[in-house]
């Protein structure tokens, strides 16, 4: 018997208000209601996946999608300057024509090597974050480390010089914006942000091809200019290139460690634990990308029929990856809403996303979230969590604490 193809319109969906009271005071309860009932929803993006099973799948699927592209913005009525960087430099929203040569050309420059030799600046940051709070025991870990540490380490991989960070940390943050629905609100304040950015690199591409040094920035003209290498990169894309390496490098970061860190302080034995054995900080940062991943959508477009589930999606439909919900999917993590270091398959998570779309930094968000938190965990073994604020942005599609109040000593 010839199995029955289902429509969209077909299926009584559940619906995921990111506004709604209810997701707000507890979304990992509504997204699992939701799951239970069918491994889709509907929402504001489109049509969310919330099975792990099948996010994994789709998000190795070339043949039937594609990213939504500077699509996503000009339908919210974005600027010119938003959709020009979204077609530039957005490596996670762009489509695969574009998407596969830039990457190659900065998968040349981001080698495991660059990042190694970071990994003892990273510490030196983040011990001279920590010192200026020690005396005073306490510290906002958002306002007082997150919103520096990383841009900072990101900067010094660019290249950019020490006195100049402060720049990059209000532009950056700017450029979060774009992580929201509706941008309308924040429009003016993403377009100052990329203004800044873009005049910046401007500037510093052109002095690096006259003055090479040993950064990024270099390497990226180097392997674009290559002879060997058939993938040509417009200056807008190697412009939207480091700015896409920047916000994403700084926000999703800054946004993830704060989770980790006040997952481990709500679970006392977990972080005794890891004061116990430091190296237990790659699990820890990896579980907590799993629980409270700080990206929780993936976005992707259907450029062809694609049936899934005997679900039929017709080209044009929107489709949302849920990561939070793939993430806590107990079909593949027993337990999914308990934050456990022993948790044998954490590093299934899909935050990072997967295969031709694996995010470029992710050994480097690693590395600099591990130096951190093996930092506190010596440093401040009695370390205590003393308040922290609601998630902002319910419907943003990268989330993180906006305040976590800690005590040192």
């Amino acid at each position: 018997m010839a199995t029955q193809i289902r429509t969209l319109e077909d299926l009584a969906l559940p619906y995921l208000d990111y506004e709604s009271q209810e997701y707000r005071a507890d979304p990992a309860s509504v997204v699992r209601a939701a799951r239970e009932r069918i491994w889709l929803a509907r929402s504001v993006r489109g049509y969310e996946v919330l099975s792990y099973e099948t996010c994994s799948l789709l998000t190795l699927d070339k043949e039937h999608l594609d990213g939504a592209g500077s699509e996503y913005y000009r339908q919210q009525n974005a600027s010119d300057l938003i959709i020009q960087y979204a077609s530039e430099g957005m490596l996670p929203l762009m489509p695969w024509i574009r998407h596969d040569p830039i990457r190659r050309v900065l998968q040349l420059a981001f080698s495991a090597s660059r990042v190694r030799q970071l990994r003892p600046v990273m510490r030196a940051c983040a011990e001279g974050l920590l010192d200026a709070h020690t005396v005073s025991g306490e510290l906002d870990l958002v306002a007082d480390f997150n919103d520096a540490y990383p841009i900072e380490v990101v900067c010094r991989l660019l290249g950019v010089p020490v006195a100049e960070i402060p720049l990059f940390k209000e532009w950056t943050v700017s450029l979060a914006r774009l992580s929201y629905h509706p941008i309308g609100p924040y429009r003016g304040e993403i377009d100052r942000a990329l203004r800044g950015l873009y005049e910046y690199f401007r500037d510093l591409v052109a002095r690096r091809r006259a003055e090479p040094a040993h950064d990024f920035v270099t390497a990226i003209i180097e392997a674009e200019s290559d002879p060997g290498n058939a993938d040509r990169l417009s200056e807008g894309e190697i412009f939207g290139a480091l700015v896409n390496l920047l916000f994403a490098g700084h926000d999703t970061t800054r946004l993830q460690f704060g989770s980790a860190v006040a997952l481990l302080m709500q679970n006392r034995t977990q972080w005794d634990a890891l004061v116990e054995n430091p190296d237990l900080a790659t699990a820890a940062i990896d579980e907590s990308m799993r629980l409270q991943p700080s990206l929780h959508t993936i976005l992707r477009t259907v450029t062809q029929d694609l049936v899934v589930d005997d679900i039929h999606f017709s080209p044009g439909t929107p489709i949302a990856l849920n990561i939070f919900a793939a993430n806590r999917d107990p079909a593949m993590f027993p337990n999914p809403d308990v934050f456990d270091l022993a948790r044998a398959n954490a590093t299934k998570h899909l935050t990072f996303g997967r295969g031709h779309r694996l995010c470029l930094g992710h050994a480097l968000a690693r590395a600099e979230m591990t130096e951190a938190l093996q930092v506190l965990a010596t440093r401040f073994p009695d370390m205590h969590l003393v308040d922290s604020s609601a998630f902002s942005g319910s419907s943003a599609a990268t989330q993180g604490l906006e305040r976590i109040r800690v005590r040192l000593t």
